[in-house]
């Protein structure tokens, strides 16, 4: 609880702080534009003062009006044309650089009406001469005239420096999430990693470093205990498995020698024979749980090699009868013809375990006796196996766990795969290793169908 508290106060902390230079950044920039905009204003469009200094200098010379020579330069230097108006006649007593379009006569109405808006769309200014009226025409769309006078190109300009202002705030929370948040997500990312290899049986060995070393220490910790378990798991089966096979081989071989003894009565035979038949049971027990063992620490190696399943069929079943199969049983072998000169690449050793495993199950989930089916088909791309019997069945429920466990051994629902356990988790782990699928149904017979799909 103690990391995740630091790690939440630590990212407040960093917000705030990202929080406040967002806010200063933004509180300087503004500061710069009205500075600049004061500037501009003041500077380059300061009217008022231009049109007075006009109207105080300008003077009759020779019969025409004229001003000084720095005044026309900053009339040209601004681009401003200016006319004065006679306040008796509205005939033009002076221009500079009057435009085509601006008309040389007003009415009392006219200068009403452009004195303070526009004059055929030219910002104008107006200023009281004694001779009459002063204007002053700036270029079009140079100025917006509303209650104070602004330059038209600042206007213009502020939803660009509005986006300016929002591009620029992104980029530094971008540059504040690279620099205060790269560290914690390859903490965060190393965890989840980490996480995943774990639940997937894996070992791990987690750099321990970040916001989140004593998550990475503390998985680091549960990963080298549960190797430790597993190594001891291990080592406990294989000795098990060590001591039972001994003992096992002389008690089989003593019951066959029982079994084939003429000299023995019926009964004393047909004990034999069913201390054979359990004590092989047993032993196929043990090396099926040495093969899951092999299986869950990948140490299990697929002998490939290239074979007709039609001849392995026949040949497993063929071994299977000989074994010794009860008259209450019956076992039928069914190959598609189109599956004949079909050829199949994997470890034959495995995949007859898996049959063999699906054939034992009809048998010993059935103790009144079924009919087993074995039956070959060649598709396009895979070739199917399929065991099934007209036994007892399963439910649907069990199916669905069929179908859906992803692990036998250190299950906690252990007791449910009792009635289908080692055997169908051993064909579902045989059948995975050569990159196909099985498949759990109930077939018209109402038994259990097993369908294994490899491909071919």
């Amino acid at each position: 609880m103690n990391v995740f508290q630091s790690s939440i106060r630590q990212f407040v902390i960093r917000t705030v702080v990202a929080i406040f230079l967002i806010a200063c950044f933004n509180i300087l920039l503004v500061g710069v534009y009205i500075y600049r905009f004061q500037q501009s204003v003041s500077g380059e469009t300061a009217i008022l003062p231009l049109i007075k200094q006009i109207s105080g200098n300008i003077r009759m010379v020779d019969n025409r009006y004229e001003i000084p020579d720095s005044m026309t330069n900053e009339l040209e230097k601004q681009n401003i044309w200016a006319m004065l108006i006679d306040d008796h006649s509205g005939k033009l007593l002076w221009i500079h650089k009057l435009p085509q379009d601006i008309p040389t006569h007003y009415t009392l109405s006219d200068i009403a009406t452009f004195s303070r808006y526009y004059l055929k769309d030219y910002p104008v200014v107006a200023w009281k001469h004694p001779k009459g009226l002063i204007v002053l025409g700036y270029p079009k769309n140079s100025l917006s005239k509303l209650n104070y006078i602004f330059p038209y190109g600042e206007l213009q300009a502020v939803p660009f420096r509005i986006l300016f202002l929002i591009v620029c705030d992104l980029f530094i929370l971008f540059l504040l999430y690279f620099y205060i948040g790269r560290k914690s997500i390859k903490s965060v990312h190393n965890i989840l990693t980490g996480v995943k290899s774990l639940a997937s049986g894996d070992q791990i060995h987690l750099k321990e470093y970040g916001d989140f070393s004593e998550v990475a220490n503390q998985l680091n910790r549960t990963s080298d205990l549960l190797k430790r378990r597993q190594t001891a798991q291990e080592n406990w089966i294989a000795g098990i498995s060590h001591d039972i096979r001994t003992p096992l081989t002389v008690i089989l071989g003593y019951a066959e020698s029982i079994e084939t003894n003429s000299s023995l009565p019926k009964e004393v035979q047909d004990k034999a024979s069913l201390i054979k038949y359990q004590s092989t049971r047993l032993r196929d027990l043990v090396n099926d749980l040495n093969l899951i063992t092999r299986m869950g620490d990948d140490s299990q190696v697929l002998r490939l090699e290239v074979f007709y399943p039609s001849v392995f069929c026949r040949a497993l079943i063929a071994s299977f009868l000989n074994s010794g199969v009860p008259d209450i049983f019956s076992v039928e072998l069914n190959i598609d013809k189109n599956s004949e000169p079909v050829c199949l690449i994997g470890d034959r050793r495995l995949l007859q375990r898996a049959i063999y495993n699906l054939i034992h199950n009809c048998i010993k989930h059935n103790p009144a006796g079924c009919n087993i089916y074995v039956r070959v088909e060649a598709r396009k791309q895979d070739m199917l196996f399929i065991v099934s019997d007209d036994g007892r069945g399963m439910t649907p429920e069990e199916i669905h766990l069929l179908k859906t466990r992803t692990q036998y051994l250190g299950s906690d629902n252990l007791f449910q795969f009792k009635q289908h356990g080692f055997g169908l988790y051993i064909v579902q782990q045989i059948v995975k290793m050569h990159s196909g699928s099985t498949g759990f149904q109930i077939n018209t017979f109402g038994g259990l169908e097993v369908v294994i799909s490899i491909p071919i």
